[in-house]
C-alpha cells in the first residue's frame, strides 16, 4: 500500500474529532514530508503546513462536514516539512456518524501539483497568444461554425476594413 501511495502520490487520512488524533498510513508522511516518529498526530501540527490562504476555506469545508455531515472536497497548499517544496492537495472527506452525531472525519488526499502547474501554464500561454493576436495588424478572427459567426476578431478586422464591432458581432447571423 504504501508503494502504491508513493507512486500515485495519494494518500488517505482520518480525524478523531474526540481527540483532534489525525491517523495517518505510512504513505502520508511521505507525501507531506513529516518523519512519522515526530509527529504527533495532532490536526493543530498538520494543519501548521497548510498556506495561510488556503486555511478558511479548508476549515469551512471541514467544519461543514462536522455540523451537517455533508462531505466535502476541497484543493489548498501545503509546505512540506523536510524540504519546504510548496505542494497542491485535493482533499475530500466525509463524515462517520455515531449516535446522531459526526465522530470521525476521513478521506482521501491526492498531490496535484504537477496538474496545477500545468493548468497555470496553459492559461499564461493563451493569454500571451491572445496578447499577441489582439495586437497584430493583420485581420484575425475565430469563427464558430455551430453558430455561423464570428467569436473573437483583433482590432485590425474593424481598423482596416471598417466595420464597426456590432457588424463584426452580426456577421453570419
Amino acid at each position: 500500500m504504501r508503494e502504491a501511495e508513493s507512486i500515485g502520490r495519494v494518500g488517505s487520512w482520518e480525524r478523531d474529532l474526540v481527540t483532534n488524533a489525525i491517523t495517518w498510513p505510512a504513505g502520508m508522511f511521505d507525501l507531506w514530508g513529516v518523519d512519522p516518529n515526530t509527529f504527533d498526530g495532532n490536526y493543530s501540527a498538520a494543519r501548521e503546513q497548510i498556506h495561510l490562504d488556503d486555511r478558511p476555506a479548508l476549515d469551512a469545508a471541514v467544519g461543514g462536514c462536522i455540523s451537517t455531515g455533508v462531505p466535502f472536497r476541497v484543493r489548498y497548499r501545503i509546505t512540506r516539512a523536510n524540504d519546504k517544496a510548496q505542494r497542491w492537495i485535493d482533499a475530500r472527506g466525509e463524515a462517520t456518524m455515531s449516535n446522531g452525531r459526526v465522530t470521525r472525519i476521513g478521506g482521501a488526499l491526492a498531490d496535484v501539483t504537477e496538474m496545477v502547474l500545468a493548468d497555470a501554464e496553459a492559461v499564461a500561454a493563451q493569454e500571451f497568444q491572445q496578447a499577441v493576436f489582439s495586437a497584430s495588424p493583420d485581420i484575425i478572427a475565430v469563427w464558430d461554425f455551430d453558430s455561423a459567426s464570428i467569436t473573437w476578431s483583433n482590432h485590425s478586422i474593424t481598423e482596416a476594413l471598417g466595420y464597426s464591432q456590432q457588424d463584426v458581432a452580426e456577421m453570419g447571423t
